[in-house]
């Protein structure tokens, strides 16, 4: 169903592009802003690549220059720019940017503070096909 504020043909007007990159501007999250500039909460959702390439044309230059340096940073920059700024923390005793680096290492891209390899796993459930043949499992072996 088509709001008020739509173009007829189901796409959002210029005042709404304009209203979406203010809000962006001036740092309003992704989907809070896309609500408010009316779109909807599933098209919201879906974060940053539903804004229109409009939308980004019209944004703060500030704004511009943060997602072409997010956009062409490699994420093997953005590691060693993490372990640099955590080193230089720890060598010099001081905590800034100490929170940034923890969450640009958390970045589904990095995804640093993960472990490589998952260790202690329990099982819970035993799959059937081992249930079936636990007897033959647990038989002491031949000599």
């Amino acid at each position: 169903m088509a709001k008020a504020t739509d173009n007829p043909n189901g796409r959002k007007t210029p005042a709404q592009h304009k209203k979406l990159a203010n809000l962006l501007g001036k740092g309003v999250p992704i989907s809070k802003a896309m609500v408010q500039a009316g779109w909807s909460e599933t098209q919201a959702a879906k974060g940053y690549k539903k804004i229109p390439e409009a939308v980004l044309k019209m944004l703060p230059k500030s704004a511009r220059s943060l997602i072409t340096l997010g956009k062409t940073t490699e994420p093997d920059d953005m590691r060693a720019l993490v372990h640099g700024r955590l080193i230089r923390n720890v060598t010099q005793g001081t905590d800034k940017g100490a929170q940034s680096a923890k969450i640009l290492g958390s970045s589904r891209d990095l995804n640093m503070w993960t472990p490589d390899m998952q260790m202690g796993v329990i099982v819970l459930q035993m799959p059937q096909a081992m249930l079936d043949r636990k007897a033959e499992l647990l038989k002491e072996p031949e000599e």
